[in-house]
């Protein structure tokens, strides 16, 4: 069994960081299963692993570095890990690391080599805060740790985009469910514009963004057995029927909803982020 705890961020930088978690398996630490990501950040781990590999097409495995910038994943994909482990990650919203660095997250992908955090302009301070992180003696102390170095590289000016902004708060509202056309109209932006933009900040094609946003709306409820049907569910969250729906499903998992449910019958509970609210609740 895994211990999993949550932290929020300081105050100052809730409208960047959703929340802190912490994963600390009783013994070995299970294969997981992971959804693809909307929203990045930078994980420090300790494990032993034997990589990563992708739900679809080339199943191809990955080594996992002990720290790393958490790419935006349009992939589901299972992380196999062995021996003593825990990880303690720090997830921004969708588009955030973007505007609270200045980093494009279009270099931070599933389709990018993994980035160490200190690899970028602030290597001394990661590399400071790695260790501070793998010495601290409880979570809440690497909490802290992490608060005081967000704070210490809060932007004066962050990198922020109100068309961009708008347009992800406007998806939030529709739960997914609206057309890119419509948010190309809101924004006032060229579409050439308005593209660039969007994938520069939030590291996807504005169409795939939308995609994977409905994905979640009904990944999160489809373990709660509210639904007579698979097509109740699909009309709820905007599919045209339940063909769409399971289509889209199996892209991103490589199951179909019933064979999911199987498999990972309490899957959403290793995860935090509300992608309707966009608010950190603990499960």
């Amino acid at each position: 069994m895994a211990l999993k705890l949550f932290f929020l961020p300081a105050p100052a930088l809730r409208p960047f960081v959703s929340h802190y978690d912490i994963i600390a398996p009783e013994g070995e630490f299970p294969s997981g299963f992971i959804p693809p990501q909307l929203s990045s950040g930078f994980s420090f781990c300790k494990f032993q692993t034997s990589g990563f590999q992708t739900a679809n097409e080339k199943q191809s495995q990955k080594s996992i570095p002990a720290s790393f910038i958490i790419p935006v994943h349009t992939q589901s994909f299972t992380v196999d890990l062995s021996g003593p482990s825990w990880a303690f990650g720090v997830h921004f919203y969708p588009g955030k690391f973007h505007d609270f660095f200045g980093w494009p997250q279009d270099l931070f992908t599933e389709e990018q080599e993994a980035v160490r955090p200190d690899e970028t302009d602030f290597r001394k301070d990661f590399l400071e805060l790695e260790e501070q992180i793998h010495e601290a003696k409880t979570p809440a102390e690497q909490a802290a740790w992490t608060d005081s170095f967000l704070l210490r590289h809060y932007p004066r000016h962050p990198v922020l985009s109100p068309a961009i902004d708008q347009a992800l708060s406007f998806v939030r509202e529709a739960g997914g469910a609206i057309h890119l056309s419509e948010l190309l109209e809101r924004s006032c932006l060229s579409e050439r514009h308005f593209r660039r933009r969007f994938k520069e900040h939030t590291g996807l094609q504005a169409h795939t963004y939308l995609r994977i946003y409905r994905f979640y709306q009904a990944f999160w409820r489809l373990p709660s057995g509210r639904y007579p049907s698979l097509t109740d569910l699909a009309h709820e969250v905007g599919y045209f029927d339940q063909a769409h729906f399971i289509r889209d499903f199996k892209f991103f998992t490589g199951q179909t909803p019933r064979e999911f449910l199987q498999q990972h019958a309490s899957v959403t509970e290793q995860f935090a982020w509300d992608v309707e609210s966009e608010e950190f609740a603990a499960p």
